[in-house]
């Protein structure tokens, strides 16, 4: 197939895209590998009128280096985990004048705040899956995608019912 190049990243902020251009832009790929990475830009703002936020008072930088202790692989798993929940938890915060540190571009004109439903946590096995669905049990509403659920559950069950019974 043809490769077609994009040079235009849509969907992360300027400075998300700098650091991503600066990652993959070096060694990130061995030579014999044959994949390269082309540097991208973020569209001129001009553009389309649109940003990724309409407010961000997090005051947190597009990417973050954790120095974590010397502990086993499960503990580590298990501390990255809890700095997750700690993370999501503070930007789902407030400021002190009680307004969402981030917000979102609304519908005419209005902002929304920044809700868990906006956040995807992704992992590498399930097991780390795990490991962050029970950090986040009972503090941040989360799905956990491939889980039992939404075709098992209950709710699914009475609905199939209801839709069985007006079939027939």
């Amino acid at each position: 197939g043809e490769i077609y190049e994009l040079d235009k990243n849509w969907r992360s902020t300027p400075d998300l895209i700098t650091f991503q251009n600066w990652i993959f832009s070096s060694s990130w790929f061995p030579a014999e590998s044959g994949i390269a990475y082309p540097p991208v830009q973020p569209p001129k703002e001009d553009s389309t009128g649109k940003r990724p936020f309409a407010c961000d008072n997090s005051k947190r930088k597009s990417a973050v280096f954790l120095s974590l202790p010397k502990l086993s692989a499960t503990e580590l798993r298990q501390c990255y985990a809890r700095w997750i929940v700690t993370e999501i938890r503070y930007l789902l915060g407030m400021d002190d004048n009680g307004d969402p540190l981030i917000t979102f571009p609304g519908h005419e004109g209005k902002s929304r705040p920044f809700k868990p439903g906006d956040i995807c946590v992704l992992v590498n096995t399930r097991n780390e899956g795990d490991i962050v669905a029970r950090q986040l049990e009972g503090i941040v509403p989360y799905s956990f995608y491939k889980k039992t659920g939404l075709y098992a559950s209950e709710e699914a069950l009475h609905l199939f019912y209801l839709l069985d019974a007006l079939s027939n």
